[in-house]
């Protein structure tokens, strides 16, 4: 499998994700094109308590699918998530 580790997105549009990040080797990325993937996101609500702060993104109403591609440029800020947050994410993937 691809390397990836789980990390919190802040997306320009103000959304947080909370997914397994993978770079996509440069040589296969043209300008404005996806340079990154996602496996496993979930939408992160700050205001919900931790045990319901996370679901699936986007729904399993939607695609079956768990890989999904994004642009740095959409992202404005990913960091390292909390050691709590981490295992709540883990649990809502079902990992």
């Amino acid at each position: 499998m691809d390397e990836t580790t789980v990390k919190v997105l802040i997306l320009k549009n103000n959304k947080v994700l909370v997914g397994k990040l993978g770079e996509i080797p440069p040589e296969n990325v043209i300008l404005g094109d996806p340079d990154h993937y996602l496996i496993d996101p979930v939408s992160y609500d700050e205001s919900a308590d931790l045990d319901k702060c996370m679901v699936r993104y986007p729904s399993r109403r939607l695609t079956s699918e768990t890989k999904f591609f994004i642009r740095s440029d959409d992202v404005f800020f990913v960091a390292t998530p909390d050691t709590k947050l981490l295992a709540e994410y883990l649990v809502t993937i079902g990992d």
